[in-house]
């Protein structure tokens, strides 16, 4: 089955282009229709030490991590087309529970947050506070995860 857009991979050039030998970047998953709101975001992620892998809707999100290695933390946009961020949530934290997923969105509705919550997010966070707070964050709540083991 095709996907309605294409998975798109971002990584850190590095000087010579390539990772060190024995090392890599813990991999995210960004859920973001906004493109170039995304093309920004993977370009300071990936400038932060993460590899970025980016998609546009709620439904490869959860293909994503059903068919592929589970990102170390998703970061997952509230309002998307054909499956919302919460219904994704919902159904990604099903088959893995300890993944971190952070929202976001442009707005900041109440009942939003408390559906997200309960979907099983990890965190909320609107767009206009994402960028100062989202490397620390994820370094916090990717780090937990890999001190659990999961």
């Amino acid at each position: 089955m095709m996907l309605s857009a294409p998975i798109k991979e971002h990584a850190a050039p590095q000087a010579d282009g390539a990772l060190p030998s024995g090392t890599s970047r813990p991999r995210l998953l960004l859920v973001e229709d906004n493109e170039p709101f995304a093309q920004a975001l993977c370009k300071v992620l990936s400038a932060g030490g993460y590899e970025v892998t980016w998609v546009q809707d709620g439904f490869q999100a959860v293909r994503f991590m059903s068919d592929q290695q589970p990102a170390a933390a998703i970061i997952m946009d509230m309002m998307l087309p054909r499956m919302s961020g919460t219904a994704a949530t919902r159904q990604i934290r099903w088959q893995h529970p300890r993944v971190p997923i952070i929202g976001i969105s442009g707005l900041q509705y109440a009942s939003m947050v408390a559906d997200f919550m309960g979907a099983g997010g990890t965190v909320f966070l609107e767009k206009h506070e994402l960028m100062p707070r989202l490397l620390d964050l994820l370094a916090s709540v990717v780090t937990e995860r890999d001190e659990t083991g999961e």
